[in-house]
Order: C-alpha cells, then structure tokens, then sequence
C-alpha cells in the first residue's frame, strides 16, 4: 500500500483551473492578425505561465517598441473575452470539491496578479476552495522562479515535503520543481 504525507495542494490557475490559455492564445493569434505578424507559437510557449511585466519585456526584444502596443492590443482583446465568460477547465471543481473533502489545504499560485486571480476565481465560483491565492504581484520574481510557491508555503506554514504542485506549463514546471515540491 501506497501513502502518502501530502497534505497541501497548490494549483496554478490558467491552463489548471481555468481555460484561459485557450482564450490567450486565441487573442494573441487575433494581436498577430491584426499586426501583420506571423503567428510564433515558440514564442507565446515562451510567454504562457510568466507575468505581465515578463510578456512586456520579451515582446519589445522581439518587436521593438511595436511590442508595447502588441502587448496591450493582446490584452484587450483577452480581457473583453473574460468579461464575457471564465471558462472553468473540465474536472476542476469536482477535484476541488474531492480534495476539500478529504481535507488538503488548498491554494493557488499564479502568474497573473492576486487582484485579478481572485476576481476570475469569484467569476468562475472556485474561490472558495482555497485559503491563499498568491500572484506575481505578491513576489520579486515570478514564475520559472519558485517564490510564488515559497510564499505559498510560507503562509500555509508547511514544507516543500508535504505539498503537491498542480502545473501545466514548462515555466510552472520549473517553478514548482525549484521550489523544492
């Protein structure tokens, strides 16, 4: 018999929770569309799972200063898609509910800010599930580092040891792995 001395999971929330990715993809593809640039799925893999400021830096090393004005031009376009729906990932709420039941703390480590998480959360009726939310805002690095996830911990007072990282993108992935989970 397997056991196991988990008792802390910390999801991240777009692409996890949520179906936001489809949406970020979608109007970063309508951004290209609309800018004349070729659609580089390298570089929004580059870009999925990292911060604000992150998208801001690496599309002015790629676009020059055009890459201010694709950066907000892609997230208007995201943000009115939100404003119409949150789409919830299939599963997410069962497991959340399965999990609270059989008592894990739950939390949320995200890229995109605390303020912002927590009102897509409440939009998508999950908030309720969880005891911290923490966004990038919240750290002096955010993801591929893992101080979203040490804060997380921190706050929860628990060790790398007992907790479970629900992740799905390649900077997630090294985030949760470097923080020690």
């Amino acid at each position: 018999m397997i056991t196991s001395n988990i008792t802390t999971i910390i999801c991240d929330m777009d692409g996890v929770l949520l179906d936001t990715e489809r949406l970020s993809r979608s109007s970063f593809e309508q951004a290209c569309t609309e800018f004349s640039y070729y659609l580089d799925e390298a570089l929004f893999a580059n870009l999925t799972g990292r911060s604000a400021s992150d998208h801001r830096a690496i599309l002015i090393s790629k676009y020059g200063n055009a890459g201010i004005n694709f950066d907000i031009r892609w997230k208007e376009i995201y943000l009115s898609r939100l404003d119409v729906q949150v789409p919830v990932m299939p599963g997410a709420k069962n497991f959340l509910k399965q999990a609270q039941k059989r008592g894990y703390k739950l939390a949320v480590g995200t890229s995109s800010h605390t303020d912002k998480a927590i009102e897509l959360l409440c939009k998508a009726q999950l908030e309720q599930y969880f005891s911290v939310i923490v966004g990038s805002d919240k750290v002096q690095f955010a993801k591929p580092s893992p101080d979203i996830y040490l804060l997380i911990m921190e706050e929860l007072q628990v060790t790398p040891k007992v907790c479970a990282i629900i992740e799905d993108s390649e900077n997630g992935i090294t985030a949760a792995l470097r923080s020690g989970v």
